[in-house]
């Protein structure tokens, strides 16, 4: 196995996902094949879902024959990427049955070499349907980010309601309520279908971790409906969306997570 990301940009995504994902999911299989880089897992509660994918046009390198697993520590992994220098690619080599692999930084500075060892990680990887939404919602990263942080102030719960408009409602008997109302001038693109009156509460500080990828790209798709886990995807491929596709089921190379609604216990 040799893999290369050379290019300062996707460089710069594929370590944001590591620092970030050990706050969601420290132990992950990366699932590498033919098709592309692969890898998914939960939180400790079983209450959000992760899913990443990178083709393998995606990469500048990739020479991979069958397929092959990866169990890494995110954390450790970043500690290695952490170490990167301006002007500095990464490569990630494994020989066929070791239980070891190799991440070098390589190009301008000082080069390093890793050496490190894979884990051994019990989990079942899960069928994650495609679907259609009640609301498709497509928005400036950072503008979703502040407010998610904003509501996060007045409580634990976000309720979100999608009509003809969009509100984010937080609220705790000590702090208050809070009612952000976004509607189509606020944002990029919002699509719903016909007599949507949805309403659904979700754990905050879940969404709040999702939104520290915020600069993988400045825009992020956000989708709901009744009853089902809300969908966030950045997309890996560039940083604007400019292609005028809205369909975040198009992107080949993204990063997804997925949030179980709060049910009420009546």
């Amino acid at each position: 196995m040799k893999i290369v990301i050379s290019s300062k940009g996707k460089v710069t995504k594929f370590i944001q996902i590591f620092r970030n994902l050990k706050d969601i999911c420290n132990d992950v299989n990366i699932n590498v094949s033919e098709y592309g880089m692969y890898a998914q897992g939960m939180d400790s509660s079983h209450i959000s879902l992760f899913e990443f994918k990178m083709v393998p046009s995606w990469f500048d390198v990739y020479e991979v024959e069958g397929t092959d697993t990866l169990g890494v520590h995110c954390s450790l992994l970043f500690t290695v990427f952490d170490c990167i220098e301006e002007g500095q690619h990464i490569e990630i080599l494994r020989k066929r049955g070791s239980d070891t692999f190799n991440v070098n930084l390589a190009g301008s500075g000082y080069q390093k070499e890793f050496q490190l060892g894979t884990i051994d990680i019990e989990t079942e990887m899960m069928s994650i349907p495609e679907m259609e939404y009640d609301a498709d919602i497509k928005m400036v990263s950072k503008d979703f980010s502040d407010l998610i942080g904003q509501v996060s102030k007045f409580g634990q719960d976000v309720n979100v309601k999608c009509n003809d408009k969009i509100e984010l409602i937080g609220s705790s008997e000590e702090l208050g309520k809070i009612k952000i109302i976004i509607e189509d001038d606020n944002i990029i693109s919002y699509e719903v279908v016909e007599d949507c009156d949805l309403e659904m509460a979700y754990a905050i500080e879940f969404i709040k971790r999702f939104t520290q990828f915020s600069n993988i790209n400045s825009e992020v798709y956000v989708h709901f409906s009744m009853n089902s886990p809300m969908k966030v995807c950045y997309n890996l491929d560039t940083w604007m969306e400019n292609d005028g596709d809205d369909e975040d089921e198009k992107i080949n190379n993204f990063i997804r997570f997925y949030l179980a609604p709060k049910m009420d216990e009546d």
